[in-house]
C-alpha cells in the first residue's frame, strides 16, 4: 500500500566520487556499528545536540582551539558526504575530521540522533559557508517504527512503555492515517530536542523535569510510503523539508491510531544529491591521516544547485 503526493521535488542530482580519488572504503550501511579505537567519547543520548531531522546551524559548527603543526596541509574547502553509525553523537563524529584532513573549522549541515545512522553531510574550511543551503535540501529517511508503545523521547533510546488498551490497527487505518501527513503540516518539536525556551535547550529542560512546551512549525513531508506493515511493526520511508522530525511523526500517528508509537530505527538515506550509498564512514579511514575524498567547494556548489 502506498500514500504518496505531488509535492515531491523535481529530480535532484546525485554526487559520484571520482574513482580515481586516494578514498577510503565506502560504508556498507551497517545496521549499527561498535565505535572503533579512534571514535569520540560517547554522549548522553537522552541530551540529545539535535533532533532526527533538525538542526540549528549553531550547534554544528566546531571549530579548533589547538595551533596547528608547523608542516601541516594547507587548509582544505569543501563538502564531504559521511556515514554516521548508530550510538555516535554527529559534532563528535564529524570532529574527527580534523586531524585527518589538517583543518580548523568543520560543521555539519543537520544533525542526526544518536540512535539514527545515515548521510551527514561534513563542511569543511569556507565549505562551511554552505551548512544553511544543504540544509535547505530535501531529505529521504527510512524508519521502522513501533506501534503500541510508547516514552518520552519516541525512540527506543528510553525504556518503552506499553500503552494500556492499545489493540492490532488494521492496514487500511494504518495507510489512512499515514497519508494525512503528506503536505505542508504544523509539527511540534519534540521536548527532547535541541530546541531553544528562553535561551535554554529544550532537552536540558526536560530532563531536569520542567515542563517544556513547544510551538507548532511549519514543515513540510513531499512523500510518506509504507513499505511494509504487520502489527506493531510499520515500515516507512519519508522525503520532507528541512525542521522536520521523524520521531515526532512517529508520536503523532501513535496519537492518530490512538496505540502510541515510537521509531525504532532511523536511516537518513540522502540529504539532495548526498546518497548513503556514496556515504564514507571514518571508520574506515586509516589512522595515518590520507585525506578521504573532500568534494571541492566550487563542485559542492553547483551540486546544491
Amino acid at each position: 500500500m502506498t500514500a504518496h503526493a505531488s509535492l515531491r521535488p523535481v529530480g535532484t542530482r546525485h554526487y559520484t566520487p571520482d574513482p580515481t580519488a586516494v578514498r577510503p572504503r565506502v560504508a556498507r550501511l551497517p545496521n549499527g556499528a561498535a565505535d572503533g579505537p579512534a571514535a569520540a567519547p560517547p554522549i548522553d543520548s537522552a541530551g540529545r545536540a539535535g533532533s532526527d531531522g533538525r538542526t540549528e546551524s549553531g550547534e554544528s559548527l566546531i571549530q579548533s582551539r589547538t595551533t596547528m603543526t608547523p608542516d601541516a596541509p594547507t587548509e582544505q574547502s569543501g563538502v564531504m558526504n559521511l556515514f554516521k553509525p548508530v550510538g555516535r553523537s554527529s559534532a563528535r563524529f564529524v570532529y574527527r575530521l580534523r586531524p585527518i584532513l589538517g583543518v580548523r573549522k568543520v560543521g555539519h549541515a543537520g544533525t542526526l540522533d544518536p540512535f539514527a545512522d545515515g548521510v551527514l553531510v561534513a563542511c569543511v574550511g569556507k565549505g562551511t559557508r554552505l551548512v544553511e543551503r544543504i540544509m535547505n535540501l530535501p531529505k529521504r529517511y527510512r524508519t521502522t517504527m513501533r506501534l503500541g508503545v510508547t516514552n518520552e523521547t519516541f525512540d527506543t533510546e528510553r525504556p518503552l512503555e506499553p500503552v494500556p488498551g492499545a489493540r492490532p490497527v488494521s492496514a487500511q487505518d494504518v495507510a489512512s492515517a499515514v497519508a494525512g501527513f503528506v503536505g505542508s503540516i504544523k509539527q511540534i518539536p519534540p521536548i527532547y530536542s535541541a530546541m531553544r525556551i528562553g535561551g535554554v535547550l529544550s532537552y536540558e529542560l526536560a530532563k531536569r523535569g520542567r515542563p517544556v512546551e513547544l510551538p507548532p512549525r511549519p514543515v513540510t513531508i513531499y512523500d510518506i510510503r509504507i513499505n511494509a506493515y504487520e502489527w506493531p511493526v510499520l515500515d516507512l520511508a519519508v522525503e520532507c523539508g528541512r525542521g522536520t522530525y521523524i520521531r515526532a511523526i512517529a508520536r503523532d500517528l501513535g496519537i492518530r491510531l490512538g496505540c502510541g508509537a515510537v521509531c525504532q530505527t532511523l536511516r537518513r538515506e540522502a540529504v539532495g544529491p548526498f546518497r548513503a550509498e556514496d556515504a564514507i564512514n571514518l571508520d574506515d579511514v586509516p589512522n595515518d591521516r590520507v585525506p578521504p575524498a573532500l568534494i571541492p567547494l566550487e563542485k559542492a556548489i553547483e551540486l546544491i544547485g
